[in-house]
């Protein structure tokens, strides 16, 4: 009796053995995909901390006189600002974000009969050079995802820098984001909604509202995937 040699797949096992492969494809896509946005945050935060220990070596060395770093996790969570040399001139222009319409308003302390001068940089490039009255504020629509300069000029008497730095502003198609901040890394909610931090003549602070801190954990979040910093003062 003369045996039979099966020399092909059944219609079946074919469908089976494609249904492994598509299985195993979408998991190895899925794995991939989440190391490459744990990268993504890795190389983000790393340049956010170096951009603080940046600004303590700059006071250590006198080219600046002092910041202020505001982190809010509510209606600004992707971007972060600073001033620089805030708290040693008389007269210094703020920044607030309106997250209803998008856009920042630049403000000047008040400074009776005296024009100031308003420069707007993206990316070192001088975008703006206006001169406004000291009751007036203005309103500047910055797109996302791009580092701006607002330098503040009042008379002859420079005043402060404002930076507006976001956590992932090399790659639009990230998505970093500032989710919480606690006191401590094992809690799962938000404990401060937003924080300051300082240095003014060498001394470096954490403050909640007025309440000083020693430290904060800073959980960020991109596409799914969460780590935490941590801030000493």
């Amino acid at each position: 009796m003369i045996g039979h040699t099966k020399n092909a797949f059944t219609l079946i096992e074919l469908l089976v053995v494609i249904s492994i492969i598509v299985i195993s494809s979408s998991s190895w896509i899925f794995y991939f995909s989440e190391f490459i946005w744990k990268q993504e945050l890795k190389r983000e935060l790393f340049t956010f901390e170096n951009n603080i220990k940046s600004l303590d070596n700059d006071i250590k060395h006198y080219k600046i006189f002092d910041y202020e770093l505001q982190l809010d996790s509510t209606s600004l969570s992707q971007a972060y600002i600073y001033y620089t040399n805030k708290f040693d001139v008389p007269n210094f222009q703020f920044i607030n974000f309106d997250s209803i319409s998008g856009t920042w308003i630049i403000q000047i302390s008040w400074s009776p009969n005296s024009l100031w001068n308003s420069r707007i940089y993206k990316h070192n490039k001088l975008l703006l050079n206006q001169i406004h009255t000291w009751d007036k504020t203005y309103t500047w629509n910055f797109s996302k995802k791009s580092t701006y300069i607002i330098s503040g000029y009042l008379s002859w008497e420079t005043l402060n820098n404002i930076y507006i730095n976001y956590y992932n502003n090399t790659d639009d198609k990230s998505n970093i984001q500032l989710i919480w901040i606690n006191s401590k890394k094992d809690q799962t909610w938000i404990e401060y909604n937003s924080v300051k931090i300082t240095n003014i003549g060498w001394k470096k602070q954490i403050f909640w509202d007025i309440t000083l801190l020693n430290e904060i954990y800073l959980f960020f979040e991109n596409k799914w995937v969460e780590t935490f910093i941590k801030i000493n003062k």
